[in-house]
């Protein structure tokens, strides 16, 4: 099986979004995900939209994979809604104000349950002390 097909399967992307390209940095043992929107248009509330336009591309951290950081890459599609207002179509994996996966989350979340020391998790997680607070509060 090739590994977009694997990681496309693990990965909670949905049926709109695929897996473009997998990119392994190994001196930075660093795994990036590129995905990308695979429609023309977003239907939103029984009404489809053609898509307008990408923002630049972003990342979301997401859980470590053996001894690699691992990222989720794409350019998140634009549509305009009925009023004229440019929306960003949601994607599945975090939600858009967020910098890493709510699955990186929910496991950061149970390890500073169990460790409780912010400091040590951020080792662990592999991650920035600025995201380990956001969910110490």
């Amino acid at each position: 099986m090739e590994i977009s097909s694997v990681l496309q399967h693990l990965l909670p992307l949905g049926v709109d979004w695929e897996i473009t390209e997998v990119i392994l940095e190994e001196t930075l043992k660093r795994i990036d995900i590129k995905v990308a929107y695979k429609l023309d248009s977003y239907m939103f509330s029984g009404v489809r939209f053609k898509i307008y336009d990408e923002l630049p591309e972003r990342e979301w951290q997401h859980l470590p994979w053996f001894q690699y950081r691992c990222y989720i890459k794409c350019k998140t599609p634009r549509y305009i809604n009925t009023e004229g207002q440019v929306k960003i179509v949601p994607v599945p994996w975090s939600d858009s104000r967020k910098a890493y996966t709510n699955l990186f989350s929910t496991h950061e979340i149970a390890m500073l349950q169990l460790v409780q020391v912010q400091s040590k998790v951020e080792v662990i997680c592999q991650t920035s002390d600025c995201i380990i607070k956001k969910h110490y509060r």
